[in-house]
């Protein structure tokens, strides 16, 4: 079950990504890579996702609505050579546009998600479905040219009635950077982690 929240909380950042827009063109379709890493006691489990997602600024008002779709994994050989974890997720959502300042941005979102697991042992598979809803906020400035640096804090919350015995919500910190080359694309790096993992997402980003 730890695995599982571990996974899900891989695949939703993802929610979280998508509204790191740019200030010119907050219409695009994002998609990249990510890397994650947990610490369980004395062994430490890697894993690997791919998404991609779109969001829609709406003329004249300050709202970006967003939706994406990822996949992820965890390697056979991170738990036991038996044992391999997989799971899809897809989200919907919202994001508010405020600016303090022509360089200075600050983004509340919020989304929810749907994941799909499955745990394979040997020739056996479980597969199950979970709900979760995402909450957060961006902070992001325009440093220069088509550079923009963001931070911020996203909170998951996990719809898991058969599983009382996991937290239903989970905090994380984020940090990241954008580049626009021009108005067609850009692409970034993003961190989010927080005391038991890490994520680390490299993206690219075309504009409409």
């Amino acid at each position: 079950m730890i695995l599982r929240s571990w996974l899900l909380s891989l695949l939703l950042t993802i929610s979280a990504i998508a509204n790191a827009g740019n200030d010119y063109n907050y219409t695009f379709i994002n998609t990249g890579f990510g890397y994650n890493n947990q610490n369980q006691g004395a062994q430490t489990i890697d894993g690997t996702t791919w998404f991609v997602n779109g969001a829609y600024k709406i003329p004249s008002v300050p709202l970006i609505l967003n939706a994406g779709y990822s996949y992820g994994r965890i390697d056979k050989d991170e738990v036991a050579k038996n044992v391999e974890i997989d799971g899809s997720s897809y989200f919907a959502g919202a994001s508010l546009i405020l600016k303090p300042t022509g360089r200075f941005h600050l983004i509340p979102s919020v989304t929810s998600g749907r994941l799909r697991n499955g745990l394979s042992v040997d020739a056996d598979e479980v597969k199950d479905k979970l709900t979760a809803y995402t909450a957060s906020v961006s902070a992001r400035y325009h440093l220069e040219r088509g550079l923009w640096l963001n931070t911020g804090y996203t909170q998951q919350y996990y719809d898991r009635n058969d599983d009382q015995d996991e937290s239903n919500s989970t905090g994380f910190f984020t940090a990241g950077a954008e580049y626009q080359v021009d108005k067609e694309w850009g692409f970034g790096l993003n961190y989010r982690g927080n005391s038991d993992q890490y994520t680390t997402q490299f993206f690219v980003k075309f504009f409409f």
